[in-house]
């Protein structure tokens, strides 16, 4: 490490990953090192992280947990190497750097979480700029790095950026900070809110350190790590959020009457559906969500054995009526992502990526999944820490010595520490013991819609396609020797079934964009079987998943709309990262959104 020979003397703006490790106290100073959370706000080439994690594995204690969060502009690993560390990595990290360079995520805005060593140890990246990376993270944080003070003590316009510290700071948090020309400054920020600065002694020369007041920590710490929880609904929300939080330790009874039938449960003759990032002009929330939540649903779920896996074949977009194809262009130059991720494919390109005879072009976005529901949902309750309840909940009550209580329609009792209700459509019931009229409005207008699927024998249509297809219907690769085309969004209809007003919808929607199949399609026995459901849905087509209020004891996870795979993992791991103390897959605003008031 370059040392500067006074505090506030000549910039030192190099220092060793080593430097940082050894300049923090709660790493220095511990013999076998408990669940610690560190805040870089400059991943800069990544060094600092892996020399972290090679630190961590050798000091910590057993079940201990590192999670990282590191903020950066979007970059894609090759922007990373160019930085230089592709030279500077020592040979003792080259393989901590392998595992990094296979989890690297797309350069796309917003919130990403890498997993380590079974979980042991987490990187979340924060592809935000500073100002707002400070703003919309949601953490508990016992150390920030800070190694650019000029850039931090620049981003909030007067303000002081240090609070946005104090916000996040766990209980005696350290700062520690490059010293340079700026180290004064960065001291009196750090004095004006709320830390105390300490003297650098020799061994901790080139840094600025201070520790967080006694009793000035904002945050509280979860009482659920680990806790006992009951999952009410056992379709795509709540197995997924069943399977999320078992593989957190926690041990969890799923209850649902479908459960007779199979743990398939209403998805038994499921056989395919698409998860895939949605696109708009502005970026909105639903876009930004759906592509976190397909990028959970392939980091969660790809870790299961065939044939539960999912496929990440790939998803093209086709005109319709509400986007025309100069309309798919303007959002793709407006969002300007790499084109790698999301880039428009003329018609010869696209008929050879989908394995189909196409028209028109499309817009191509390779992260999209193709799931098997009815595959899925029985290995993720076979967890060994889940457990099945074949029955009805007829009652949510919270219990005076603490907890919560259900009972169902056979007259049992169970009991645990947290509640989930994920059972979509018919959540309003157990709500309404809970709350009074008027408390949540938008659940209030929660509307259960019913829609179809339609299968084709592959055969007859040359095997299908490569990868989604996705217009004013969906086309899916075969499963099981089935095609599955959809779906249908009926508001009119009162039941779930499928129909043969349904089945020529679908047929009519696809014969548009599948010029070589209309003739074959067109024939009275192109459709051979279908699957009927349910989407529950409310006003802006986001799904509600949060607390019931601030106890936390109480979660709702419901309208998915058409997205329920989508949005499966997403809520898995929003409860499961606020049960635990993990940081938030999302920006603060996202999570804000989708809570039920």
């Amino acid at each position: 490490m370059m040392e500067s020979e006074h505090l506030y003397g000549t910039a030192s703006l190099v220092a060793s990953p080593e430097g940082w490790i050894k300049a923090t106290a709660r790493l220095a100073c511990n013999e076998r090192l408990h669940s610690l959370t560190v805040c870089d706000t400059s991943f800069g080439d990544g060094l600092r992280f892996l020399a972290l994690w090679s630190f961590w594995r050798s000091h910590r204690a057993p079940g201990a947990k590192l999670q990282i969060i590191a903020f950066s502009s979007p970059q894609s690993w090759a922007a990373l190497k160019k930085r230089g560390a592709d030279n500077r990595v020592p040979q003792s990290l080259r393989r901590l750097e392998s595992q990094l360079r296979a989890q690297w995520p797309d350069a796309l805005p917003g919130v990403h979480k890498l997993s380590f060593d079974g979980g042991a140890v987490t990187l979340t990246l924060i592809f935000h700029p500073l100002s707002v990376a400070l703003r919309q993270m949601d953490a508990i944080v016992d150390v920030f790095w800070l190694s650019n003070s000029a850039a931090f003590l620049g981003e909030a316009g007067g303000a002081s950026p240090a609070g946005k510290f104090v916000r996040v700071a766990g209980a005696r948090a350290e700062v520690v900070g490059l010293v340079d020309n700026n180290a004064q400054r960065l001291q009196a920020v750090l004095q004006q809110s709320g830390f105390e600065t300490q003297e650098a002694g020799n061994a901790f020369k080139g840094f600025v350190r201070a520790r967080l007041r006694d009793g000035l920590c904002h945050t509280r710490r979860s009482s659920f790590v680990g806790a006992d929880v009951l999952v009410v609904g056992a379709g795509v929300a709540g197995a997924a959020i069943a399977w999320g939080l078992a593989q957190r330790g926690h041990h969890v009874k799923v209850f649902d009457p479908m459960l007779k039938l199979s743990k398939a449960g209403a998805h038994a003759g499921h056989f395919a559906a698409a998860v895939s990032p949605y696109l708009s002009k502005d970026d909105d929330y639903r876009a930004r969500l759906s592509r976190v939540g397909v990028a959970r649903a392939w980091a969660n779920w790809s870790q299961l054995e065939e044939p539960a896996r999912p496929v990440r074949c790939g998803t093209l977009g086709l005109p319709t009526q509400d986007r025309d194809m100069a309309s798919w262009q303007e959002v793709l130059w407006s969002l300007g992502f790499p084109n790698d991720w999301a880039g428009w494919l003329k018609p010869e390109a696209a008929s050879q990526k989908a394995g189909e005879f196409l028209e028109f072009g499309g817009c191509y976005r390779a992260s999209g999944l193709l799931v098997k529901p009815n595959r899925l949902l029985p290995a993720l309750l076979n967890h060994p820490r889940i457990s099945c309840v074949e029955d009805s909940v007829t009652e949510v009550t919270r219990l005076r010595e603490g907890g919560c209580g259900l009972r169902t329609e056979s007259g049992s009792n169970y009991e645990a520490s947290v509640v989930v209700l994920a059972n979509a459509r018919n959540i309003g019931s157990l709500l309404c013991q809970l709350t009074k009229p008027g408390d949540f409005p938008k659940l209030e207008r929660l509307q259960a819609v019913p829609g179809q699927v339609s299968y084709f024998d592959a055969a007859g249509f040359n095997g299908g396609p490569a990868c989604v297809l996705d217009a004013s219907a969906y086309w899916l690769p075969q499963v099981e020797g089935l095609l599955t085309g959809g779906g249908t969004y009926d508001l009119e209809q009162t039941r779930a079934e499928v129909t043969r007003q349904g089945q020529r919808e679908i047929v009519r929607k696809l014969s548009y964009f599948l010029p070589a199949h209309r003739q074959f399609l067109s024939g009275s026995d192109s459709v051979v079987g279908g699957w009927a459901g349910w989407r529950a849905v409310v006003t802006g087509r986001l799904p509600v998943i949060g607390p019931l209020d601030r106890q936390h004891d109480i979660w709702l996870a419901t309208a998915y709309g058409s997205r329920g795979l989508t949005w499966a993992a997403l809520a898995a791991d929003l409860i499961g990262a606020k049960l635990n103390d993990e940081p938030a897959i999302v920006e603060r605003e996202l999570s804000a959104a989708l809570l039920p008031r």
